[in-house]
C-alpha cells in the first residue's frame, strides 16, 4: 500500500522506492508493465549486440564494442566482461599450482613428523651409548661409503616421491583432478606425461561449463583422459621399477664398503642407520619447503590474460536508428511504391485503353485516335464546316485515312463496337458529316434496332419511321421513302433505326 515496498513474484522479488522526480499522481496509483527476461535470453541478446574484432593481424589487441540503449550500462558490461575473462583464465592457470600446493603441504606435515621422530631417536642413541672415533681404515671406508649413501639418499627421495604420486593417482577421490607436477621429480618423461594429462583435465572442465557429460566432445575427451591416466600410471610404475633397480645396485655397491667397517662398533653402525634416515627425511623436508615457495611465487605471479588499454567510451550520437538511412529508405520507397503500383496496374489491367494495347494484340490498321467526348444528350455532331478545332482535325484525319484505304468499288462502311455506348453512332455520324462537307454523297443507316443511336446524334425524333419499319413489313413499306435529308449538309441523308 505504501512505498518503499517489495513484491515477491515467481521470477524474483521486485523492490519499489519513491523518488523526488516522480510527480504527484491523481488517486495515488500508477499502472506498471514489467517485461521479465530469463538469464539465457538476456545473455543471447547481449551476445548478438557484442562485437570483438582484432585491431590488426600482427597484434594481440582486440576492439570490444557493444550496442546498448543505456550508455553507462554498456560501459559497465564491457568492464565486467574483461574482469570475468581474466578471472576465468587465472583460475584455469592456477588450478595445477593449487593442487600442487595442497600436495606439498600434506607431505610436509607427514615428513615433519617422521623427521622429528628420527631426530629424537638419534639424540636418545647418542645419549645412551656415545660414539668413538673410527680408525684410519674405517675412515677411508666411510668416505667411500658416504658417496654411495648420498646416492642412496637421492634414490630413496625419488622413490618416496614416485610412491606418493602413485598413491595420489590410485585414490578415487582424485579421479577428475589434476596431478601435482612440480614436486621435485627428476624423470623428465614422467613430468611431460603428467603435464599432458593435466592439460586434458583442465580442457575437460572448461568444456563442462557450457555443456553436459552427454556431449560427444566430452565423451571422446573422457576416453582420451582415461587412456592418458593409464599411460601416467604405467610411466609411474616404470619409473618406480627403475628406481628400485638403481637402489639395489647402490645397496650392492655400498655393502662392499660396509663390510670393510664391519669391525666398527655396533653403536656406530646403529648411529649411521639412524643418521641416514634422518638425512633422508631432512633432505626431503628441505626440498618440499623449497618447492612450496616456488609454487607460492607461481601463484602470486599469475598475470591477467587481458587488460583494458582504453577505457570504454560511449558514442556521442546514437548508432541506431540511423536517421539518414531511414530518410533515404523513405525516399526510395516513396519513389518505388508509385512506380510499382503503376507497373502492377499495367501488368494486371484487362482493358484496352490506348493505341499500344490494340497494336499489341492485333494486326488491324489504326486509322485515327479520337478524344473522349463527355457531351451527352440530343445532338452530338461536333464537325462543323470551315472550323479548325481538335475534333474536326481528328475526323478529317480519319476521313483522309479511310478514303486512302478504300478502293474505288468500296462504298459501304460498317461501324460496330463490343458493347453499347462505345461511340459507334457518334463516330459514324460525325464521319458522315465530314464526308458530306467534302462533297461526297453520304447515307447514314442506323442498324442498331434495340438501342438506336443515330436519333440522338442527329436530334431526330424516335417516332419517325426507320429501318425497323421496313424490316418488319418489306412488302408494303418503301425503303427510300424513309430516308430523311439532313439539315446539316445537302449531301447527307439519314435512315434512322
Amino acid at each position: 500500500d505504501r512505498l518503499p515496498a517489495i513484491l515477491p513474484t515467481p521470477v524474483g522479488v521486485f523492490s519499489f522506492t519513491c523518488m523526488d522526480s516522480i510527480p504527484e499522481l491523481e488517486g495515488g496509483e500508477i499502472e506498471l508493465v514489467a517485461h521479465v527476461h530469463t538469464p539465457t535470453s538476456t545473455a543471447e541478446a547481449y551476445g548478438k549486440e557484442l562485437s570483438v574484432t582484432p585491431s590488426s593481424k600482427t597484434t594481440t589487441i582486440a576492439k570490444v564494442s557493444l550496442r546498448n540503449t543505456v550508455r553507462r550500462r554498456g560501459v559497465d558490461f564491457i568492464n565486467r566482461l574483461v574482469s570475468f575473462y581474466n578471472q576465468d583464465a587465472n583460475d584455469e592457470k592456477n588450478e595445477v599450482a593449487q593442487k600442487t600446493a595442497e600436495f606439498i603441504e600434506e607431505r610436509i606435515g607427514i615428513i615433519n613428523g617422521e623427521l622429528g621422530t628420527t631426530e629424537s631417536e638419534l639424540a636418545a642413541f647418542k645419549q645412551r651409548s656415545g660414539l668413538t672415533n673410527l680408525t684410519s681404515d674405517a675412515q677411508m671406508a666411510l668416505q667411500e661409503s658416504s658417496r654411495y649413501e648420498q646416492q642412496r639418499t637421492e634414490n630413496a627421495t625419488q622413490i618416496n616421491l614416485v610412491q606418493y604420486l602413485r598413491n595420489y593417482i590410485d585414490d578415487p577421490a582424485n579421479m577428475d583432478e589434476v596431478i601435482p607436477a612440480n614436486v621435485g621429480l627428476r624423470d623428465q618423461n614422467l613430468t611431460s606425461v603428467i603435464d599432458q594429462y593435466n592439460t586434458m583435465i583442465i580442457e575437460r572442465k572448461r568444456l563442462l561449463r557450457t555443456s553436459s557429460d552427454s556431449n560427444p566432445a566430452i565423451i571422446n575427451m573422457n576416453a582420451g583422459i582415461e587412456a592418458m591416466r593409464r599411460n601416467v600410471r604405467t610411466t609411474v610404475n616404470s619409473v618406480l621399477r627403475g628406481l628400485q633397480i638403481a637402489k639395489a645396485d647402490i645397496d650392492r655397491q655400498a655393502s662392499k664398503f660396509e663390510s670393510r667397517i664391519s669391525d666398527a662398533p655396533r653403536q656406530e653402525k646403529e648411529f649411521m642407520t639412524i643418521s641416514r634416515q634422518q638425512e633422508i627425511k631432512a633432505t626431503l623436508y628441505v626440498m618440499l619447503l623449497q618447492k612450496r615457495e616456488e609454487n607460492a611465487i607461481t601463484l602470486a605471479a599469475t598475470a591477467n590474460n587481458g587488460r583494458i588499454i582504453e577505457e570504454p567510451l560511449a558514442d556521442e550520437r546514437p548508432v541506431a536508428p540511423k536517421r539518414m538511412v531511414f530518410m533515404l529508405a523513405a525516399l526510395i520507397l516513396g519513389l518505388a511504391i508509385p512506380v510499382g503500383i503503376v507497373y502492377l496496374h499495367d501488368l494486371l489491367k484487362y482493358k484496352i485503353e490506348n493505341r499500344e494495347d490494340v497494336e499489341a494484340i492485333t494486326g488491324v490498321a489504326i486509322l485515327a485516335e479520337l478524344p473522349l467526348v463527355k457531351k451527352t444528350g440530343e445532338g452530338s455532331i461536333v464537325v462543323r464546316e470551315n472550323k479548325n478545332d481538335l475534333m474536326e482535325e481528328m475526323f478529317r484525319g480519319l476521313r483522309t485515312n479511310l478514303l486512302f484505304m478504300l478502293g474505288k468499288d468500296e462504298r459501304v462502311i460498317l461501324f460496330s463496337s463490343t458493347q453499347p455506348g462505345e461511340g459507334k453512332s457518334f463516330v459514324a455520324g460525325n464521319l458522315a458529316v465530314s464526308l458530306a462537307y467534302l462533297g461526297k454523297r453520304v447515307v447514314v443507316v442506323g442498324m442498331d434496332i434495340r438501342k438506336p443511336g443515330l436519333n440522338k446524334v442527329f436530334n431526330i425524333s424516335r417516332k419517325m419511321e426507320g429501318i425497323t419499319n421496313y424490316l418488319s413489313d418489306p412488302d408494303h413499306v418503301e425503303l427510300f421513302d424513309m430516308v430523311q435529308r439532313s439539315d446539316i449538309s445537302p449531301n447527307l441523308d439519314i435512315l434512322p433505326g
